[in-house]
């Protein structure tokens, strides 16, 4: 009997026959020590995703706030709006342009200065072809004078912006840039209008069809983007010929889409740049620099 195995079945027939002597049955359970760490990382991952979606909702509202107090006196002493359009972020995955979120929120902002004169102030590398123009039109048609302040760049779409304004300010070391249009796919390679143009009459009948496509749309986007231009900068340079060689400047290609346009350049084709006052400058460089401002932001000034 004492080889034998005793099962709980066993256990609980002879508590019967005992007249059914109560047992305290006691459950113990052990966690092994790798199981402990999963549940923390799991717990800790968890409160870190949660923390980027709240700071995802309460960033703006924080980086507004500051923007506010930083630019009070400023407002105060010019009496004007502003908007801020930052884009300098670099992801993984993605990265920050001029997009559709830009256009809806550049949208509220002047609905929020409900007509009011407003500066904005600028520091992005461009984006989307119809988000820029979309907003360049917004800016030109606006009831009141907008300024651009320039005081590191805006390149590409973000030039569009600029020169829908009343008045660019800028100082010696910022720049605007070409605005010909580049063309990509995931596996169609990337370049500008004219590197297409380029490709298709080097290739001939050997061009393929994503080659082609990208030529046609380029000429598009190129016809569409000089017309725009045209009409954007004809109060700044009235004189046709000199309006006409800047467009080609900007839509050609025949430039890097990355060249730096200068003040001095810009000037010396016509088009009129006022340069920005140091204490302005050093405010919007300081504040621009800043990792915790990026979109856009409308602040008002404040009233007397």
């Amino acid at each position: 009997m004492l080889n034998e195995t005793i099962t709980l079945a066993d256990l609980l027939s002879a508590t019967n026959l005992s007249n059914g002597i109560p047992l305290n049955v006691q459950m113990v359970s052990t966690i092994v020590p790798y199981q402990f760490y999963i549940q923390l990382a799991i717990t800790v991952l968890g409160s870190i995703f949660v923390f980027f979606i709240l700071w995802g909702y309460i960033k703006p509202t924080i980086a507004s706030a500051i923007i506010a107090i930083q630019f009070r006196k400023l407002m105060k002493q010019t009496g004007r709006n502003i908007m801020i359009i930052k884009h300098t972020a670099q992801g993984l995955f993605s990265s920050a342009y001029i997009n559709q979120d830009t256009l809806r929120e550049v949208i509220k902002g002047m609905q929020k200065f409900k007509g009011e004169s407003f500066d904005i102030a600028i520091l992005s590398p461009g984006g989307d072809v119809f988000a820029s123009l979309y907003i360049s039109r917004l800016i030109k048609q606006y009831p009141a004078e907008v300024r651009a302040i320039i005081p590191v760049y805006a390149m590409s779409g973000a030039t569009l912006l600029a020169l829908s304004c009343n008045q660019i300010m800028m100082n010696p070391t910022s720049c605007l840039g070409p605005t010909d249009p580049q063309l990509s796919s995931f596996l169609g390679g990337y370049g500008s209008s004219k590197a297409w143009n380029d490709i298709v009459k080097f290739k001939g009948k050997r061009a393929e069809d994503t080659s082609i496509s990208f030529a046609l749309m380029g000429r598009q986007y190129t016809h569409t983007i000089s017309e725009t231009i045209n009409e954007l900068i004809m109060d700044k340079i009235p004189n046709a010929a000199k309006r006409k060689k800047f467009v080609q400047l900007l839509t050609s290609g025949n430039i890097e889409h990355a060249k730096p346009l200068t003040p001095a350049l810009l000037m010396d084709y016509g088009l009129p740049i006022t340069m920005i006052e140091d204490k302005t400058n050093v405010i919007l460089t300081k504040l621009l620099n800043s990792n915790l401002y990026e979109g856009v932001y409308a602040i008002k000034a404040p009233k007397e």
